[in-house]
C-alpha cells in the first residue's frame, strides 16, 4: 500500500520559492533574446541609412542552383544513381549516404523492402510537422509579445514586410568580401548612435520615495460607524495637550550614540525639529548617520514624517508643495533626499524649515482640520509607520531580553507582520463595533494594531513580567503618538503578567469577543486543554485565529464530550506568505475558528458511519466472525 505524506508549510513556500526563481530566470533570459532580435533590427535599419547614403553598396547573393549545391558538397550526381562508388565524393555526401541507405520503404514495423535513394526532408513525419508548427507558433507569439512592449513601441519605424525584406539584407552582409571587419565596424557605429539616441529620449528615472503610497491598496475606509479622529478634530480645535512623557528621536539616538558616525564631515550631531498638524509638539532628532543599517535612522524617518504628514493631512494644493510626483526637484521631499545624497546641510535644514513652516501656516489658518474631517479615506501606511516609531522606541532597545525563554516552551515569544494581521483581521471582518483579545498579546503588537486600524475594543493577556512590561510602555507611547497626530483608537488594555487560565475578568472579556488571536504554535497539549476549556461558552459568530487547529485532529462526537464547544466549531485553513511571522521567513499555514450556532453535521455522519460498523460487528455469530475480529477471538 502506497503512503503519501503531506508536505510541511516549510516544505511548501520552498518549492513556491524555487518556482518564482526559475520563472524570473527565463523571463530574464526572453529579455535578452529580445534584446539580441532587437540590436539586429537596429543593424537592418543602420545598413538600409547607409545604402540610402550611397556609403556601401547593396550585395545581393545569387541563389544557388541544385547543381551548385551538389557541387558544393563533393557528390557527383550520378553517384546517386549507382552503387558502384558508393563512398565517393566529399564527407557530407558519405553521411547522407550512409544514413538514405536506411531508408524504408515498406511498413513500419516491414524491414524487408529497403532501396538506397537520397535522403528527403521529414515532411512526411507528423510528429515532426506538429512540434515543428508548434515551436514556430510559439516564437510569432514571442515576437509579438516584444513588439507590443512599451519600451520598444517608440523604436517601430517600418512595416512588417519592409523588416522582413531588411532581415534579408542583413543576411547577404554575410556572403560579403570582407564581411567581419564591416559588420563589427557597423555594430560599432549602431551602438554609439543608439546610445546618443537614448541620451536624449530616456526617460528621467523615477524618484525613490521615502513610503510607497500606493503599495497597498487596503486603505483604511473612514464612515459614521467610527470616530477615526480625537474630538478636538471634529470640534475644529488644535490640541492644547503636549504629551511629556513621549520618547523622541533624538532620544533613540543618545542610548546607542556608539552606533553613529560622530566624526562625519558634515552630519556632526546637528538637532533639528519636525512640527506636527494639530498641536504644539515638536519632535526632536539629531543628526547623525548610523553606522550600519540595522540601526534607526533619523534622516529616514524625518522623509517619512514629511510624506505622511503632507499626503494626509495637508490639502492637495498645498500637499504638492512636499511631495511631487511630476515634479519631483521641486518640491520639499525631492530637494531633501537630493541634498542628503550631496551631504548638503544647508539645504537640507533648509528643506526642514520650509515645511515646519508650512504646517505651523496651515495649522493656525484651520486648513488642515477642514481637510481632515471631510476624508474619506487614510492610508493603511500611516498606522504601520505608527505602530514602528513605538516598537523602536518602547520595544527594541530593550528586545535581547525577549529571547530567554526556554525553547518550546510555552512562553516562547513570537510576532506577527502587520500586513499579516490587516488581512487577517479583515477576513475575519473586524470592525469598530467588534470586541478583540490577543491570548499570549507579548509587547502588545497586535492588540494595539487591531485597536488603531479596526477603532474595535481590544485586549490583550501577557504572563511573562518583560514582555508585559514593555507591552505597558508600548501603550503608553502609542496612546501619545494617536493624540499628536489627532487619530482616535479604540478601548485598549492590557492584562499584564496575568495568565488567561482561572482569570474571571479574563473570561469575562473571552466570552463576549468577536475576535481572538491565539498564537498557540508551541502550546503543550496541557495547555490547549484549558485554552479549549477557557473557549467553552464563546457566543456564536466567534472567529478564532490560530497557527494550529484548535479543534484536534483525532475529535469525535461521543457521550462524553456531547456539550463540548468543539462540536459547535468550523475551522478553515489558509495559507500565510513569506515574511509573515518573526520565526522564520518561511510561509505556513493559519486557521480561523468559527464557533456556529449547531453541531458540526460533519461529526454526526462521522458517527454514523462508527455505529453502522459496530452494529454490523455486534450482529455477527461466532461462526461468520473472521479471526481477530474482537480482541479475544484467537
Amino acid at each position: 500500500m502506497t503512503t503519501h505524506t503531506l508536505e510541511t508549510p516549510e516544505e511548501i513556500a520552498e518549492k513556491e520559492r524555487i518556482r518564482k526563481e526559475r520563472a524570473e530566470k527565463m523571463k530574464a533570459k526572453a529579455e535578452e533574446r529580445k534584446k539580441e532580435k532587437e540590436l539586429k533590427r537596429l543593424k537592418a535599419l543602420e545598413r538600409k541609412r547607409l545604402i540610402e547614403q550611397g556609403v556601401i553598396k547593396p550585395h545581393r547573393v545569387k541563389s544557388k542552383s541544385k547543381q551548385d549545391a551538389v557541387d558544393e558538397i563533393n557528390l557527383d550526381p550520378n553517384e546517386l544513381k549507382s552503387s558502384k562508388n558508393y563512398y565517393g565524393g566529399g564527407h557530407l555526401a558519405e553521411l547522407l549516404k550512409a544514413s538514405s541507405y536506411y531508408t524504408n520503404l515498406g511498413s513500419q514495423f516491414d524491414g524487408s523492402r529497403r532501396k538506397v535513394r537520397p535522403v528527403e526532408r521529414l515532411n512526411e513525419d507528423k510528429e515532426y510537422l506538429n512540434e515543428l508548427n508548434r515551436k514556430s507558433k510559439g516564437k510569432r507569439l514571442l515576437k509579438n509579445k516584444a513588439a507590443d512592449h512599451p519600451k520598444l513601441k517608440r523604436l517601430k519605424t517600418v512595416d512588417n514586410t519592409t523588416m522582413r525584406r531588411h532581415t534579408k539584407k542583413v543576411a547577404n552582409i554575410k556572403a560579403e568580401e570582407g564581411e567581419k571587419e564591416e559588420v563589427d565596424k557597423l555594430e560599432k557605429e549602431t551602438k554609439e548612435e543608439e546610445e546618443t539616441r537614448d541620451e536624449v529620449t530616456q526617460r528621467e528615472p523615477e524618484p525613490i520615495w521615502f513610503i510607497n503610497l500606493n503599495e497597498n491598496k487596503n486603505d483604511i475606509e473612514i464612515n459614521d460607524t467610527r470616530s477615526f479622529f480625537q474630538s478636538f478634530v471634529y470640534d475644529k480645535q488644535n490640541d492644547s495637550q503636549i504629551p511629556s512623557d513621549i520618547v523622541s528621536a533624538a532620544d533613540l539616538v543618545k542610548r546607542r550614540i556608539k552606533t553613529y558616525r560622530t566624526d562625519h564631515e558634515v552630519y556632526k550631531l546637528q538637532r533639528v525639529q519636525l512640527h506636527f498638524p494639530f498641536s504644539e509638539y515638536k519632535e526632536d532628532y539629531i543628526l547623525a548617520l548610523p553606522k550600519d543599517e540595522l540601526q534607526f535612522n533619523p534622516f529616514d524617518e524625518i522623509g517619512k514624517n514629511m510624506e505622511i504628514l503632507s499626503t494626509q493631512f495637508f490639502p492637495p494644493d498645498e500637499s504638492v508643495k512636499v511631495v511631487n510626483l511630476q515634479d519631483p526637484e521641486n518640491c520639499i521631499v525631492g530637494k531633501y533626499i537630493k541634498a542628503f545624497d550631496d551631504n548638503d546641510l544647508d539645504l537640507l535644514l533648509k528643506c526642514i524649515d520650509e515645511f515646519n513652516n508650512l504646517i505651523d501656516e496651515l495649522r493656525n489658518n484651520g486648513k488642515i482640520l477642514d481637510h481632515v474631517i471631510n476624508k474619506k479615506a487614510f492610508s493603511i501606511c500611516v498606522i504601520y509607520e505608527l505602530l514602528n516609531q513605538c516598537y523602536l522606541r518602547r520595544v527594541l532597545p530593550d528586545s535581547k531580553k525577549l529571547s530567554n525563554y526556554k525553547a518550546f516552551s510555552n512562553e516562547v515569544y513570537g510576532e506577527l507582520m502587520p500586513a499579516f494581521l490587516s488581512s487577517v483581521y479583515r477576513a475575519c471582518n473586524l470592525n469598530s463595533r467588534s470586541c478583540f483579545i490577543d491570548l499570549g498579546s507579548g509587547v502588545g503588537n497586535c492588540v494595539i494594531q487591531a485597536s488603531l486600524e479596526f477603532g474595535c475594543e481590544s485586549y490583550g493577556v501577557e504572563i511573562v513580567e518583560h514582555a508585559s512590561r514593555l507591552g505597558d510602555l508600548q501603550l503608553a507611547e502609542f496612546n501619545n503618538r494617536c493624540r499628536v497626530l489627532g487619530l482616535n483608537p479604540g478601548i485598549t488594555k492590557l492584562f499584564s503578567q496575568q495568565s488567561f487560565i482561572d482569570n474571571p475578568p479574563v473570561k469575562a472579556v473571552v466570552d463576549r469577543c468577536d475576535v481572538i488571536l491565539c498564537n498557540n504554535y508551541l502550546f503543550d497539549a496541557n495547555l490547549n486543554k484549558k485554552v479549549i476549556d477557557l473557549f467553552q461558552d464563546l457566543k456564536v459568530g466567534c472567529k478564532i485565529i490560530s497557527l494550529k487547529p484548535i479543534v484536534p485532529a483525532g475529535h469525535r462526537l461521543d457521550g462524553n464530550n456531547i456539550n463540548s464547544i468543539l462540536n459547535k466549531m468550523k475551522t478553515s485553513k489558509f495559507i500565510y506568505e513569506e515574511n509573515s511571522v518573526s520565526w522564520t521567513s518561511k510561509g505556513g499555514f493559519y486557521y480561523i475558528t468559527e464557533v456556529m450556532d449547531t453541531m458540526d453535521e460533519a461529526l454526526f455522519r462521522i458517527r454514523a458511519t462508527r455505529s453502522r460498523r459496530e452494529d454490523s460487528i455486534d450482529e455477527r455469530t461466532r461462526s461468520n466472525t473472521p479471526l481477530n475480529a474482537f480482541t479475544n477471538n484467537v
